[in-house]
């Protein structure tokens, strides 16, 4: 497969990667072109917040089943604040919210290639 270009999203919930060092490190593979974007979940609809919080889990012992979010719950997932400092943080279905993601990814840019790495600071 040709790649021509790497699209790589700065994420703030896993600040111990270093995005930095993932473009040098890709730059120097594949010498193709690397864009490094803002956070996907910024900047999406009231619709979109809902469903991502409509994706999260509350036990762990049970198969997941959606539930309708609180206006509250959305306005959480809207302000896209970095939990990763917190006690106790939010899981959601990984299979469920890989669909909502799809969903945001215009189809001319979900060809991708996962590529294993260090990429931690």
């Amino acid at each position: 497969m040709k790649i021509s270009k790497i699209i790589l999203y700065n994420e703030p919930s896993v600040p111990e990667i270093n995005i930095k060092k993932a473009e040098k490190f890709l730059l120097e593979t594949f010498e193709v072109e690397i864009q490094i974007r803002e956070n996907i979940f910024k900047k999406l609809d009231k619709k979109t917040y809902e469903k991502i919080a409509s994706t999260k889990i509350f036990n762990l012992k049970k198969p997941f089943q959606k539930y309708i979010p609180s206006i509250e719950d959305i306005l959480i997932e809207s302000e896209n604040k970095d939990m990763s400092n917190k006690e106790e943080m939010t899981l959601y279905d990984g299979i469920e919210l890989n669909k909502i993601i799809t969903e945001l990814i215009p189809k001319t840019r979900k060809h991708s290639r996962y590529i294993k790495h260090n990429f931690y600071k």
